[in-house]
């Protein structure tokens, strides 16, 4: 079935691609113009006809190698209708392409108006904390405090062990010195008190 869309002039060149070296006559390009409704029953089908008969000669060569009245088409119009469908297969293809891009458009808006909002519902939203994630953080806040403790403590040891094992300066202030040697002799101390004491 021929398309109907189509001009005649395509048609006729397809219909002449389709015979190929078998060759045809206008007779039979007449009888496939009825068959195919390109040439009406009303009063104008013969201008259509010879219109038909223009376009025929025009575009089909008579065969010279044979004495039957066998005609194919000319080189320079199949070469047209090739033209032709890379034509159409472009624009097809063009169309596709623009119908493909839309889409992705679309999907894209889709994407980004969901993402909004969700976003907004996430700000706006009630936010709910599970009781063992609360009880976890508490856990390792209280874990971290331990550690920090024990290395407070282990640093104060250390520090205070240091300095115990230090000899001490004689170049210190007398009054160090002094301090130290009241620490180190108690009965010193209680005589320098009762002598005060009597002073008094």
């Amino acid at each position: 079935m021929v398309d109907v869309d189509k001009p005649i002039f395509i048609k006729l060149l397809e219909h002449g691609e389709e015979v190929g070296l078998s060759g045809t006559d206008f007779d039979h390009v007449q009888g496939w113009a009825w068959e195919n409704q390109l040439i009406s029953n009303t009063q104008n089908s013969e201008n259509e006809v010879s219109l038909l008969r223009d376009l025929f000669f025009e575009c089909f060569t008579r065969n010279s190698g044979n004495s039957a009245e066998i005609w194919v088409l000319k080189n320079e119009y199949y070469f047209r209708l090739l033209e032709y469908k890379e034509l159409s297969e472009a624009r097809n293809s063009s169309r596709l392409a623009n119908r493909n891009a839309i889409f992705a458009i679309i999907i894209s808006v889709i994407a980004m108006l969901t993402s909004i909002v969700i976003g907004f519902q996430q700000l706006t939203g009630q936010v709910n904390i599970n009781k063992k994630q609360i009880l976890s953080i508490n856990e390792n806040i209280e874990n971290q405090s331990l550690k920090i403790d024990q290395t407070l403590k282990e640093g104060f040891s250390n520090i205070v062990n240091t300095l115990e094992l230090q000899p001490l300066d004689a170049n210190k202030s007398p009054v160090v010195l002094n301090k130290i040697n009241d620490a180190t002799n108690p009965n010193k101390t209680n005589a320098a008190e009762a002598k005060s004491r009597a002073a008094d």
